[in-house]
């Protein structure tokens, strides 16, 4: 198990690298952006996914969920609750589905 910090219960890593983004007010845009784009990346891969189950696409997309499935983790044990981390990598998977049947529906993809 990875050492916790004593004051707020979350790997110090995880705290200098990640929450940073989330606490400061001034860095929104910066996460507001990269979970767009992670929005982004994800349509292809469901559209992929929806076509054809290819083994490319599977393992993206399993690779991908069990790392949010691993952040979220390390936010249940430092919090014991999904917090404003969960909610934005659930943000991201649903933005994904929404460009995936945006793209599909009007033919975009």
């Amino acid at each position: 198990m990875a050492a916790v910090s004593d004051a707020s219960g979350w790997p110090p890593w995880f705290e200098e690298n990640l929450l940073c983004y989330l606490r400061d007010p001034i860095l929104w845009p910066v996460t507001f952006a990269v979970l767009g784009h992670g929005s982004v990346v994800l349509a292809p891969l469901f559209l992929h996914l929806a076509r054809g189950f290819a083994p490319a696409s599977i393992f993206a997309t399993g690779l991908l969920f069990a790392l949010s499935v691993y952040v979220a983790r390390i936010e249940w044990r430092a919090i014991a609750r999904p917090g404003v981390l969960t909610a934005a990598l659930s943000a991201t998977w649903l933005g994904g589905v929404a460009l995936a049947w945006t793209a599909d529906h009007y033919g975009v993809y």
